[in-house]
Formats: structure tokens, sequence, C-alpha cells
């Protein structure tokens, strides 16, 4: 991961991520008013690629993300919570009662031909 902060909370959230995690290589601290080069910025993206100088930052970036996976798949974690909200909400439209809805007189395509349908679907 690239931190490169231009404004308000970034340079907060850019010094938590490299100096405090070490997932994260700053790419610049200039903000809006001193962009890095694209030399500058070559330069750093070379570096975090090749592992010369942020080797283990990678190592420390997978292992916060597979981290948060954990999380989010454990019982309780949010994916756990999703997928159970999800499996209520189909529960309660299961229960609810179904319509009757009557297609009268509608022609449709059905496998290169054309059918007449007059019946009645329950939804």
């Amino acid at each position: 991961m690239l931190a490169w902060p231009m404004t308000a909370d970034q340079f907060v959230n850019a010094r938590l991520l490299v100096d405090e995690l070490h997932a994260a290589v700053p790419v610049s601290w200039g903000g809006l008013k001193a962009a890095p080069g694209a030399d500058q910025v070559a330069r750093v993206l070379d570096e975090a690629v090749n592992g010369r100088r942020w080797g283990d930052v990678a190592t420390r970036a997978k292992e916060l993300a597979d981290e948060a996976a954990a999380a989010a798949a454990r019982q309780g974690g949010d994916s756990w919570r999703e997928l159970e909200e999800l499996a209520r909400e189909l529960r309660e439209l299961r229960s609810e009662p179904r319509q009757q809805v009557v297609l009268r007189g509608v022609d449709s395509c059905v496998s290169g031909g054309v059918s007449s349908l007059n019946s009645e679907a329950t939804l």
C-alpha cells in the first residue's frame, strides 16, 4: 500500500499506516502543495514492489488483511452478521402470503416459436 496524504485527516491515517502498523510505504508528505514528481513516485513504487527497502511492508499488509478477513468471517463478525440478516429476510419473504397473478392473452417467445400464454401464476 502506498501512502500519499493530501489533506485533512489523511496525514494522521498515513502516519498510522506507515509508522505504527508498518503496512504502507510513504510516497510524499507534502500534501497538495508539494506533489512528488513522476520519478519520485516511480522510485518509491519500485522500492515497494521489489522489496529493497520496504519488503516487510507487503508481508505486514497481508497479515492485517488476513486478520480482518478472519474477524469478519468468524461468528459475530461483519460477514457473519450480513449472512444472518440475509437468511432472516429470506425466511420472512417465504412466510409472507403469496399473491396470485393472472396472465391472460400474453404472447411470448418460447424456444424460437411463439405461443400464447393463458394461465395463472403464483408469485
